[in-house]
């Protein structure tokens, strides 16, 4: 990742796992969150497996509201995915209480 914010580009991931980084360094609750796009399909719920997986996303919590992050597209408004990543739910990847499905709303 460094190499990524030193020449100012690299992959979704990550820019993404950059953006975490930054909400940790904030001193926010800032988790990973793994996604599988429209065009991949919808991963197995009962038992998920990474390789269902292609996108990653950052979700951070501010008081009880919890909001899904994406820095990859550079001119987005807050709070709005890209289409590509609209599908239904993302893992979150919390490991002290374990991972979860959310649901992502419009």
């Amino acid at each position: 990742m460094k190499d990524a914010f030193e020449k100012k580009s690299g992959s979704i991931a990550e820019i993404n796992l950059s953006l975490i980084n930054a909400l940790e360094a904030a001193d926010l609750d800032a988790k990973i969150v793994l996604h599988s796009t429209r065009e991949n399909g919808l991963p197995t719920k009962a038992y998920p497996i990474i390789t269902d997986f292609n996108y990653l996303l950052a979700l951070v919590t501010i008081g009880d509201e919890k909001i899904i992050l994406d820095a990859s597209e550079k001119f987005a408004p807050f709070r709005i995915l890209p289409f590509r990543t609209l599908n239904k739910e993302v893992r979150v990847m919390d490991y002290k209480k374990g991972s979860y499905w959310l649901p992502i709303e419009p």
